[in-house]
């Protein structure tokens, strides 16, 4: 919601790509530099960049002296491939990795029946910004933000009891910071409140008597994950400038008219017009309305929120 479309590209952002392009996945890629998917790969072809495909006898001893025990970061520094080719290869090899080393937290995690608000935060948030992995076997789930925001992710982490040693980045410059771990309690929570796999263009909204009476907590977490504060700058009559405080939220047509029927019922706010840009739509509140929103969503200072977004809210407030 924050980034912004560039049409150029810089020579920082080519040593990027020249120096991650074997190794990294290119949607990893896209989100450091803040492109598309689709941006990357044609400036990856456009400067005349091919994967080397083959795997050499070196590489393949490399790879059964240090698969079952080396942490994913070293295996990809090393090889120049990306995970998914090293676990291609390690499977035709007949390799298998030793059992992380934090199994035993995930085997004895816990998850309460019944919301709370942190819980419900996170629920909100994961909606927005998480990831689960489709397939019976696979359970990994994962969520990464701004190495700004890591606070979250260890709060986040707190909340299940699981080690902030759990925290990993993403890639080698570390501007990106989250967990990934594979637990099939975790994934069937996430899937009980309606969050699936490649949930982008089809999540629906929890059942309202599944988050009652933590709506609130769960917008807050969804619009620190896919939301947006901004504002406008106008002229009143007597020509004072002004800036007016803006709320928007992205995902589906479905989860935003349900928060939009929320807030109606709770604060007397109308309806919004959700509108379709490409994928996905977006729906806008401005000035008043706005207002009313914040002020709801954090009339508690304690609560957790994403503080640059809080810090934004309180500066255009005032």
């Amino acid at each position: 919601m924050e980034g912004c479309k560039k049409w150029f590209w810089s020579k920082e952002e080519d040593q990027y790509i020249l120096d991650n392009y074997q190794c990294c996945d290119y949607r990893k890629i896209a989100l450091a530099l803040n492109r598309t998917f689709y941006a990357v790969g044609a400036r990856i072809r456009s400067l005349g960049l091919e994967k080397v495909p083959l795997w050499n006898g070196s590489q393949d001893k490399f790879l059964k002296s240090h698969y079952s025990d080396k942490n994913w970061n070293f295996l990809i520094d090393n090889l120049h491939k990306t995970r998914g080719a090293i676990i291609r290869r390690a499977g035709r090899l007949g390799l298998r990795r030793s059992r992380n080393k934090y199994w035993r937290e995930l085997e004895s995690l816990s998850i309460s029946d019944k919301l709370d608000a942190p819980l419900a935060y996170f629920l909100g948030f994961f909606a927005a910004d998480g990831n689960i992995h489709g397939g019976c076997r696979n359970n990994s789930v994962c969520l990464f933000l701004n190495e700004k925001d890591r606070y979250i992710i260890e709060f986040f982490l707190g909340l299940f009891n699981l080690s902030t040693s759990m925290m990993m980045p993403l890639d080698k410059l570390g501007k990106f910071w989250g967990f990934r771990f594979s637990s099939a309690k975790l994934k069937q929570w996430f899937l009980s409140y309606g969050i699936v796999p490649c949930k982008s263009l089809i999540l629906k909204f929890p059942q309202r008597e599944q988050i009652y009476p933590y709506e609130k907590q769960f917008i807050l977490g969804y619009l620190d994950g896919d939301g947006c504060i901004s504002y406008r700058v106008g002229k009143r009559k007597s020509g004072k400038v002004v800036k007016y405080l803006d709320v928007s939220l992205a995902g589906t047509e479905d989860f935003l008219s349900h928060i939009s029927q929320i807030l109606s019922e709770i604060l007397g706010i109308g309806p919004r017009r959700i509108r379709k840009y490409g994928n996905i739509f977006i729906m806008n509140y401005y000035s008043q309305d706005s207002k009313k929103i914040c002020s709801w969503l954090y009339d508690n200072p304690n609560t957790l929120f994403l503080k640059r977004k809080y810090k934004k809210y309180l500066e255009l407030s005032n």
